[in-house]
């Protein structure tokens, strides 16, 4: 297994910037699975609600200070 690198490409190069709505899937999307991840946002189309929860929570933590 490869690690997966958000933000960093594992040798040292950083993206200067803020990474928003980050998912990873267990297999190829279609071209309309894509486009429906555009148009409605992965929020509508995760199996689970993100709201609420500890990562997200945290992050409004963390942006408020």
């Amino acid at each position: 297994d490869n690690p997966v690198w958000i933000g960093n490409d594992g040798y040292q190069q950083h993206f200067n910037g803020l990474i928003d709505e980050v998912a990873i899937f267990n297999m190829a999307l279609t071209v309309d699975e894509i486009k429906r991840i555009i148009k409605q946002g992965l929020s509508e189309v995760l199996a689970a609600s993100p709201q609420g929860k500890i990562a997200l929570t945290w992050g409004r933590i963390k942006n408020d200070l």
